[in-house]
């Protein structure tokens, strides 16, 4: 072990008597970053594959990791990587070691968004997604919806609520934006959190994935990737260790990806869409006018987006009754514009979705939006094609968030998305292949 140091914060690096030492492939230094962060302790090589591979670990993994070892140790010398029998240890001196040596400091981050002050309703789903993470062990929830659900806040309100629980720190990340943001970006920022210097970030994906594994392995922290497009742009940014977890959202579904626990939020409870508007409008105002609020509540759709945006108009303007709002929201062709505000605009999220569309379930919607509530078959009827491609178009909609699935074959189309599809996409194609 004389003479020999190591980097971990960046690219792993190792030195024996100030000449750079090869340590072979990406696979094989994520290894020796998990061991050298982890220094002078046994590593299970269970941790070494969720480090390495998260859940897919290759054929004959174990076999991989003991034949890194065996490079290393050729390399490094004898004593320094030793175990094979189910653990490995990295055995240095920690002034070595520029992670011990006081040269990932190991900073606590605090990312998380602002919790909302007046956050209503979500108790039955805030207990699943609570319960599936009281384990010792790391998890992954989906919280998924059509856009203007409140995917944001219930995960941005559970995660604040989960802050002792995982005292090493959050990290977040906001994936939709500009349409799709880079995993490799996105890590890089976590890196950076980490106490990685951007000097010494690695350029790849994979390496930037496994040393993010690595410097979580000892570590409980809480990662909050939202609004996720599909399971490939969050594959990577997933923890993958036992003692973190990951909350996700999305509009799509997310069906490729492993979760302990999904939640599918649908409209608020008029109940709770009361509570929201006279929360963030002041409940005298709700209570004098209940009828009128009621009336506002559904031109909203019991949307939390949509009443965020009306309460906001209405405690911007003290003067204005509650009765005016409701006259204002009940033109169905203006409604949309009424919902829009600074940066926030009901039409803008559900765009984003429909964006990700291919012309034939465009056209779907566009179709559908003068019908609230359907089946299969009578989708088939309206769309002129078989009750099989009717069906198949539909669950399309029902995965991209623009329309709700009650049951099987029965769909929900939202009286606000319906004025979407109405006003803003245009006609499709033909619907048959």
């Amino acid at each position: 072990m004389s003479g020999l140091r190591f980097a971990v914060l960046g690219a792993v690096r190792a030195w024996r008597d100030g000449y750079e030492l090869d340590l072979g492939g990406p696979a094989q230094r994520a290894f020796l970053a998990l061991l050298l962060v982890r220094a002078n302790r046994l590593v299970p090589i269970t941790e070494v594959l969720h480090a390495l591979w998260a859940d897919r670990p290759p054929p004959r993994a174990a076999a991989r990791v003991r034949l890194y070892a065996a490079r290393l140790r050729r390399t490094l010398g004898a004593g320094v990587i030793v175990g094979g029998d189910g653990h490995f240890m990295a055995r240095v001196d920690p002034s070595a070691v520029d992670l011990h040596a006081g040269q990932t400091p190991l900073w606590t981050p605090a990312q998380l968004p602002a919790d909302l002050a007046d956050f209503t309703g979500r108790r039955p789903e805030l207990a699943r997604l609570q319960t599936a993470l009281t384990a010792d062990t790391g998890r992954v929830l989906v919280v998924t919806g059509m856009a203007g659900v409140g995917k944001t806040a219930l995960a941005v309100h559970l995660a604040h609520g989960l802050r002792p629980r995982f005292p090493d720190g959050q990290l977040y990340a906001d994936l939709g934006l500009g349409g799709g943001a880079d995993p490799s970006a996105v890590l890089g920022g976590f890196l950076r959190a980490l106490g990685v210097a951007p000097g010494m970030l690695p350029p790849s994906l994979m390496e930037r994935a496994r040393l993010y594994r690595a410097l979580l392995t000892r570590r409980r922290m809480l990662v909050l990737l939202d609004d996720a497009r599909d399971d490939e742009q969050i594959g990577s940014l997933l923890p993958g260790t036992p003692r973190s977890a990951a909350v996700v959202t999305g509009r799509a579904r997310l069906p490729g990806l492993t979760a302990d626990e999904r939640v599918r939020l649908g409209e608020l409870p008029l109940g709770d869409a009361l509570t929201l508007l006279a929360a963030i409008t002041g409940g005298e105002r709700v209570a004098v006018e209940f009828e009128a609020a009621v009336e506002v509540v559904r031109h909203c759709g019991r949307l939390p987006l949509a009443l965020r945006i009306a309460g906001g108009r209405l405690a911007a303007r003290p003067t204005w009754t509650v009765a005016r709002l409701a006259a204002r929201l009940a033109d169905g062709p203006r409604r949309l514009e009424e919902l829009r505000t600074g940066d926030s605009d009901v039409a803008a999220a559900f765009r984003a979705g429909y964006r990700t569309l291919e012309p034939q379930p465009a056209a779907t919607l566009r179709r559908l939006a003068g019908h609230a509530r359907f089946s299969a078959a009578e989708a088939a009827e309206v769309l002129r094609v078989p009750q099989e491609r009717a069906e198949a178009l539909c669950e399309t909609l029902v995965d991209a968030g623009l329309l709700d699935s009650p049951a099987p074959g029965v769909y929900h189309n939202p009286e606000l998305l319906r004025l979407f599809a109405a006003t803003t996409v245009e006609p499709g194609l033909s619907l048959c292949r």
